[in-house]
């Protein structure tokens, strides 16, 4: 399968920095390993969680912008110029931006200072390969987890006003893929059972035979 999805994630936290006679910049994470979430698409829900190293191959491969509120027309940094930095750590994906002189740049200061921008996220996409189930649902009620191991794609990080876990989709919705990985899960087990099951009834078959040829020789 390699069906691309793209969805925004939220994260707390988003700093300013500049010093005498520099141009500010604005940074943060912009995702963070390990942490748990819901994800609701429609009728299906899931938990998911996004693994350290997810993005180690997109960093410094792809081309990623730096927006507001996943805007590409408000566009603060690109990676391809290096107005934009990525690095993972244990935590998660950090960002920093210097931003440019515009009207733009100098109103997203002021918003994330007073406030109305409140987070940094994160927009992707991910091939079903790039995606594990690590724990299935096994009663009613339960969610199964999922957790993101590696991203096909990083569009874009950059601050965000709310937190979005709705998102946008190229091709065929995430919870399409996990029901399928999760149908594949379930047929994998129903064919490790059959199995077990066969080689249950060939020895349980050699037994009988045994014990069958023994009472002959004994007669």
């Amino acid at each position: 399968m390699s069906e691309l999805h793209t969805r925004d994630s939220y994260v707390e936290g988003i700093e300013v920095r500049q010093g005498d006679g520099e141009r500010a910049s604005i940074g943060g994470y912009a995702a963070v390993f390990g942490q748990e979430t819901i994800v609701t698409e429609g009728p299906s829900q899931w938990r998911e969680r996004i693994a350290r190293g997810a993005f180690d191959q997109a960093i410094g491969r792809d081309d990623v912008i730096a927006a507001v509120n996943h805007d590409h027309k408000q566009v603060l940094g690109r990676t391809r110029n290096k107005t934009l930095a990525l690095s993972a750590d244990a935590h998660g994906l950090r960002y920093q931006v210097q931003l440019p002189n515009t009207s733009l740049a100098h109103d997203t200061v002021e918003l994330v200072r007073n406030g109305t921008l409140t987070g940094s996220s994160f927009k992707f996409a991910v091939a079903s390969d790039g995606i594990r189930i690590v724990e299935r649902a096994t009663a009613a009620g339960d969610l199964p987890l999922i957790e993101i191991t590696n991203v096909k794609r990083l569009v874009d990080v950059g601050p965000v006003t709310f937190p979005a876990y709705e998102g946008t989709s190229v091709g065929i919705r995430m919870a399409d893929v996990l029901k399928g990985l999760l149908a594949e899960s379930e047929r994998n087990a129903a064919s490790e059972r059959e199995a077990a099951l066969a080689r249950t009834r060939a020895l349980r078959a050699q037994i009988n035979a045994a014990k069958e040829a023994a009472k002959a020789w004994a007669t």
